[in-house]
Parts: structure tokens; sequence; C-alpha cells
């Protein structure tokens, strides 16, 4: 409040204070948002790429309204108003939680945490690594959390799309089901973005001008710009459109569209040639290799992602992790990432499937292509945790253990024998100049 009436209004309540009856009048004006006090509000701004989403959103919904400029000048200001006034009716608790996204962040990234936690409120949904919108079926302002936030899609929407049952948080998990599609965010390293199609459905993404698509093969896209990550399509669909700030996907029933941004090493497991091997991860992913991919940050921060249909449950102690995983088909594989709180990588780490021992390989291209009816694992030792793969033949119920003995980590450390071999081209050459 401002100016001569706010000055007078706040001598006004003073003078109830000092009698007594002002406390009342002062209780309901901390909640109220007085239409004259905006100027001074110190809550954050929701959105902080407000001309950007105001043109997307006019093409998002100019088909439904077929109104004038004027008129869907008038719809976006009352659209925009409905967003900040349920933004005013958040606790405060949630305001700081939205507006110190960043803070949190650096936290995770200084702590090495691998899993975050969501909170949620009047369509407001807010972690440690991803912020969005909730608009009755739309995710809006899908946002990256990074040193800086970055806005990946404006909009995200599935055709014909109606709530069945209301959004719940759980943990790293914002889920809300719908006639024909689940929509799952995860707030982990990847900041993932899960639709699985429970009927034949489209799905649009509308890009923010941070980014921008491009198609890598007939069933994954790459993301560039702002943020580097993959949009992939597991199960029956198409890429019906991609660029022009667009990516419209038609998923058949049962196909699940995912959007991940490659991690930063500190809040994934980081080693050497990282950034390759989640590459041959992503695609594994869309050519149905991977079923699952299972992220452990301590005891009580674990966050699972299914691209098929499967279930898994997870066990964790200190230098132990066992995981029962059941469903249906041929070999697939589970990619599971274990923060050095739980593991440390430079310890013996074995793996057993069932109980029983099976064959480690070093190869990660070995392993993703396998054949026949062994099973195998991969480890990775990183510097701040281990990446491991297992390879399933065949599914059905299994248990995973991975577990810490004593001894030299058994890891394999990625591009090891490129370097020794560099190693030994130099010390050659080295031995042959000197008896020259």
């Amino acid at each position: 409040m401002t100016g001569r009436w706010g000055g007078i209004f706040g001598v006004v309540i003073a003078m109830l204070m000092l009698t007594g009856i002002g406390t009342e009048i002062a209780e309901s004006i901390d909640t109220v948002s007085m239409p004259w006090d905006h100027s001074s509000m110190n809550w954050p701004n929701p959105f902080e790429n407000l001309t950007e989403l105001k043109d997307k959103w006019q093409e998002r919904f100019a088909h439904m309204f077929n109104f004038n400029e004027t008129q869907m000048e008038k719809e976006w200001n009352k659209w925009q108003q409905k967003w900040q006034e349920k933004f005013n009716k958040t606790s405060e608790k949630f305001k700081e939680i939205w507006k110190n996204v960043t803070k949190k962040f650096q936290e995770m990234k200084e702590d090495h945490r691998f899993v975050g936690r969501l909170s949620y409120e009047n369509g407001y949904c807010a972690g440690n690594f991803v912020r969005f919108l909730y608009d009755e079926g739309d995710i809006v302002d899908y946002t990256v959390v990074r040193e800086t936030n970055i806005t990946v899609f404006n909009f995200v929407y599935v055709s014909n799309f109606t709530e069945k049952t209301p959004p719940s948080v759980h943990g790293a998990v914002w889920r809300v089901k719908g006639n024909n599609a689940m929509i799952e965010v995860h707030d982990n390293p990847t900041s993932l973005l899960k639709i699985k199609a429970t009927a034949d459905t489209v799905v649009t993404m509308v890009l923010s001008s941070n980014v921008s698509a491009s198609l890598l093969g007939e069933n994954i896209t790459e993301i560039s710009g702002g943020i580097e990550g993959k949009v992939i399509i597991c199960g029956e669909g198409d890429f019906l459109h991609v660029g022009n700030g667009y990516v419209n996907v038609s998923l058949n029933k049962n196909a699940t569209l995912v959007f991940l941004a490659h991690p930063e090493p500190e809040v994934s497991v980081k080693f050497t040639f990282q950034k390759t091997y989640e590459e041959k991860i992503h695609r594994a992913i869309g050519e149905g290799k991977i079923c699952s991919v299972v992220t452990i940050g301590d005891e009580n921060e674990t966050d699972d992602v299914t691209f098929e249909d499967v279930n898994l449950s997870t066990n964790i102690s200190k230098g132990k992790v066992r995981i029962l995983i059941k469903g249906k088909g041929e070999r697939k594989i589970i990619v599971i990432d274990v923060s050095d709180k739980i593991m440390d990588p430079s310890k013996n780490i074995t793996v057993k499937l069932d109980n029983e021992s099976i064959s480690m390989i070093e190869d990660i291209d070995k392993l993703l292509n396998m054949t026949g009816d062994s099973a195998a694992y991969l480890i990775v030792a990183g510097e701040n945790g281990i990446k491991v793969l297992v390879s399933i033949p065949s599914f059905s119920a299994h248990i995973v253990d991975i577990m810490e003995t004593e001894g030299v980590s058994e890891g394999a450390t990625p591009g090891f024998g490129f370097l020794i071999a560099i190693a030994a081209v130099m010390l050659y050459a080295v031995f042959i100049r000197k008896f020259q």
C-alpha cells in the first residue's frame, strides 16, 4: 500500500491496535491480496518468461476461443490473474521453495545428492531439479533447475486428456491419472517427464526459445540449447513433427513418451566419458532394451522410473542394495545409480541375480547387445558413487543384490584401457628416441 491513503490507513490501524480492537483486522489484511498492494508484494513472480509464455499461450488456445486479438488479450489477462491469485494462496513455505529452487540445487551439488523432493500446491510444483505448473491437463512452463532456471517446454499437453484422479506427490514423484494417459514428473538429475498412454493419443510439446529439437532416429529426438536432453518414444508411436518450436508425437496404447535432460556430474554418478554412457543408455531406452532406471541417493532417498510394465521395490542399507523386480517378456536391462552414501566406489562390489553369481562385462556395448540365456552386469566406479547395469535374459520375478565386499573395486573405469594404450605408445616413443 503506497501513497497518502496507505499512510492514513496505517495510522488508523495503529490507533485501533492501541485500543486492542485492530488485531483481527490486521491479521485479515495479512492474508488478503489488496488490489492496491501489488507494488509492495514480496512474493516472487511465478512466470519468469511472461512475454514468451503469453505468445505460446495464445497459440495454444486460439482455436478454442475463436476470439479476435482484443478478446484474446482479455482472456490472457484473466488466465494470468488466475495463476497469480493461485500462487498468492499457496503457503509461505511453498513460496520459499518456489523462490529458492536454484539455491536448493546448489546445495544438492555440494552434497552430491541424487534424489530430490517435490512440493505441490494449488497447481504449482517445485523440487530440486524441476519446476512447473499444472493447468487442467496441461504441463505449463516446464523448467529444469540448474544454476539458472531453464524453461524447456512452455506447454506439454495430451489430446483429449481428462483428469480422473487429482495430482499427488510421493517423495520425488508427481503423478496425475487421466482418461487416456498417466503423467509423471520425477525430481531426479534428469528432470524426467513421463507420459504413458493408456489409449491411442497425441502429445504436443511446445518448446521454449531456450531450446531446439532435431530428430535423431525414428524413436528419439535431441533437445539442445540451454539444456541438452532427449525425447524418447518407448513402444509403438511416431514423431509426427519435430522443429519450428514444436514436437508432436502419436502414441499407441501402452506406449510411453519420456523427456530427460543430461544430468550434471555432481548430482549423478561422475566418471570419465559419462556423457557417452548416457547417450548409449538413452538409445537403449528407445530400443526397448532398458526397462527401468533406479536412482539411490540414501537409505530414504530413492527414485525408480519404469519404461515398460514392470514392478519393482528396493531395500537399502549401508553397503547393500536389494531390488525386487517383476515383469514379463524377453531380455531387459535395469540401470542402477547408487550414491557413495550407500556404496563406497573404492570397495569391491559384488552383483548377484536370484542369489547366484553372474558374469561381469566391462564393455557397455557388449552388455547392451547381449543375447542368449546368460545374465551379466557392468559396474562403473565413479567419484561419488557407482553405476550398475544388469542384463536379465528373461523376465518373471527376480532379485538383484549389489553388495560391498573387501578389496579393490572391480568396477570398470571407462576409457582406462585407451589411456593405458596411449601411455604405452608414449613410453615406447621415448625409449626409441633415447637409443637412436
